[in-house]
């Protein structure tokens, strides 16, 4: 053993708050000897993270919770951590075999001439699947189960940059539900947003593998169609549209027949940005509703001729 392990003291090391600080931590502490790698002192908090029984890992070398590292000297190991000034992620081995990742920070303490490192090791696991939780609600309507509008803007804007990098087009098309303000007084809120949640359903069982939507506000949806042009953007949203037309939305025990109308746009590659794009599918949204609602219109295009050779002259129903 070597002097500073017989020497070790908790007290005059941590200090006297900081020792009960030690000892008292929810947070896992181990105190180990660098020139050696063994464990001196550790807190009941990391012997029951580690699953040792009280003083058992006292003495032991520390590479004995690395499950990939036990065949290294323990203070090779010890430099590896030593001067990491960061939260780690590292997998350690409890000692009933069971491999777990916990947080770890190290700090170096020299006290009388011997070098420690005090090691605090954390479960995150609860704090990571809240994070992630929240991360997750913040990509996802809560109402639709659609995007929100933030991840639909993200994921619009790669989809933008992606258009100019390779020179090809996507479409974007506003949709909103047909006279929702009148479904919300006539029916409620409650019936309202089953509306939007049915509707929600039909757009996710019809839109290609590649397409995504997303709430835009209220009962305002945008849909983005990538690596498509207007004619069969066009195509894919009169799929959409009479199939919602087809078949009245069921909301709790009310059956609503709804309608909805649709605008859409291209993006010509290499010109335009995203703003101009989804200006020019809300003004296309507009022209199907003073049209008489329960239509598609598509914006003017370079391809517009093409789409109407193929049937199709600006708005249809």
């Amino acid at each position: 053993m070597s002097d500073c392990q017989s020497e070790f003291d908790g007290d005059a090391v941590l200090g006297g708050v900081g020792a009960v600080v030690f000892e008292s931590s929810l947070d896992g502490m181990l105190v180990v000897d660098c020139a050696t790698g063994r464990i001196l002192k550790a807190n009941a908090a990391a012997e029951r993270l580690l699953g040792y029984a009280g003083g058992e890992l006292e003495g032991k070398s520390y590479t004995v919770l690395f499950p990939e590292d036990s065949s290294r000297p323990g203070a090779d190991v010890t430099d590896d951590i030593q001067f990491h000034d960061q939260v780690l992620k590292q997998s350690f081995r409890r000692a009933d075999g069971v491999s777990l990742v916990l947080d770890l920070t190290a700090v170096m303490l020299n006290v009388s001439g011997c070098d420690w490192i005090l090691v605090t090791l954390r479960d995150s696991t609860e704090r990571d699947a809240q994070a992630r939780r929240m991360a997750d609600a913040a990509r996802v309507d809560a109402l639709t189960g659609l995007y929100s509008r933030a991840e639909l803007e993200r994921k619009l804007a790669l989809e933008h940059h992606r258009g100019l990098r390779y020179g090809t087009p996507y479409s974007v098309c506003f949709v909103d539900v047909d006279h929702y303000k009148l479904v919300n007084d006539r029916y409620g809120h409650i019936v309202g947003d089953e509306v939007l949640k049915s509707f929600a359903r039909i757009l996710n069982a019809e839109l290609r593998a590649t397409d995504f939507a997303g709430r835009y506000g209220g009962d305002e949806i945008v849909i983005v169609l990538p690596h498509t042009e207007p004619s069969t953007a066009y195509n894919v949203i009169e799929r959409i549209r009479k199939r919602v037309d087809a078949a009245p939305l069921r909301a709790g025990r009310s059956v609503v027949e709804v309608t909805a109308s649709f605008g859409i746009a291209s993006s010509v590659p290499g010109q335009g940005s995203i703003e101009q794009v989804l200006e020019l599918a809300d003004a296309a949204l507009y022209d199907a509703k003073s049209q008489g609602r329960n239509r598609t219109c598509i914006h003017g295009h370079a391809d517009l001729e093409q789409v109407a050779r193929s049937g199709f002259a600006g708005c249809g129903q």
